[in-house]
């Protein structure tokens, strides 16, 4: 191998210290390959590719405990059942959930049962209804137990992931897969 010298010092291996050393660019491939499987695995449980099947289970149970329903008022009651599951997750063990008011991790306030934040609940009206509502109007759907439910109910059975609006709360009763399933159903 040919040295090369500039004003008699040594010049650095222009090929670069990967070049020197292949071993390096092997554990590097193979730690990109590595995180690209675990990120991919994330992902898909994470996007409910996987089925979780105590979700599934929980929904089947509901409909043979009820056999004497129709399959729409069945539909409906799970429905409110899981509608009303997020609610209790989002509240916690609050006395009176509906006046629930807490500081989000964004500087916003979120308010009622289902801890609607008022941008969120203008959005929603917005595009449901049609019309604007002042920021009035948003605190006064969100604290009234009825009004938030139906919203909450549209914006997690019309919207496409709705119910991650509730990320936390829809992993933890497992709301989207429910969701799925009832979707599901109807078709």
């Amino acid at each position: 191998m040919t040295r090369i010298t500039y004003m008699g010092q040594p010049v650095r291996d222009s090929r670069g210290r990967f070049a020197r050393f292949p071993w390096i660019r092997i554990i590097l491939v193979l730690c990109a390959l590595a995180w690209g499987v675990g990120y991919i695995g994330q992902r898909w449980v994470e996007n409910e590719l996987y089925v979780a099947p105590e979700a599934v289970q929980a929904v089947q149970e509901a409909f043979v405990a009820h056999a004497d329903e129709t399959m729409e008022s069945k539909v409906e009651r799970m429905k409110d059942e899981i509608v009303e599951e997020i609610a209790k997750c989002e509240s916690g063990g609050v006395k009176e959930p509906d006046a629930t008011i807490l500081l989000d991790s964004n500087n916003q306030m979120s308010i009622g049962s289902w801890q609607w934040q008022i941008k969120s609940v203008q959005h929603y009206i917005k595009k449901f209804e049609g019309r604007d509502i002042t920021r009035v109007e948003a605190i006064q759907i969100a604290v009234d137990h009825e009004k938030a439910q139906a919203l909450a109910t549209r914006v997690m059975f019309e919207e496409k992931d709705g119910v991650l609006n509730w990320y936390n709360c829809a992993k933890k009763t497992n709301a989207q897969t429910k969701i799925q399933v009832l979707l599901d159903l109807l078709q």
